[in-house]
């Protein structure tokens, strides 16, 4: 059975970012990587990993394909390099970044937009017959 793939929206300059720079020179190429799916696995999870819930802790674990220990580590070299907000990981454990929760809510808006698209032709497919 073939993986389901995942998409996310990555500028074409995504690398210049200092933040990601910084990352991939402290954890080398292979953080690179762990980058991406960090990005995956936030935006399935509305913006946002709280690593004290532990659904959301084991899917994360599951996607990146890492240990806990492992995973957490990277999210505190992300949050030392700001790419994931380092008060809220430092503080509460939780992984997410504005750029994280901008993306989420513009896609919730989209998925609003289209339920109320469909109703709306719905609606208007009944009253012409």
């Amino acid at each position: 059975m073939a993986k389901k793939a995942y998409f996310i929206k990555l500028d074409h300059d995504w690398m210049k970012d200092k933040k990601v720079r910084n990352i991939g020179h402290l954890g080398g190429k292979a953080a690179l990587l762990n980058v991406v799916q960090l990005f995956i696995v936030l935006s399935r999870n509305s913006g946002r990993l709280d690593w004290n819930d532990f659904g959301e802790r084991a899917d994360a674990v599951d996607f990146m394909n890492m240990s806990e220990k492992k995973l957490e580590s990277f999210l505190d070299l992300a949050a030392e390099c700001e790419l994931i907000d380092p008060e809220l990981w430092q503080q509460l454990r939780v992984a997410t970044s504005q750029r994280a929760r901008d993306d989420s809510d513009l896609s919730s808006k989209r998925s609003e937009a289209g339920r109320a698209g469909g109703e709306a032709s719905g609606k208007a497919r009944a009253a012409a017959t």
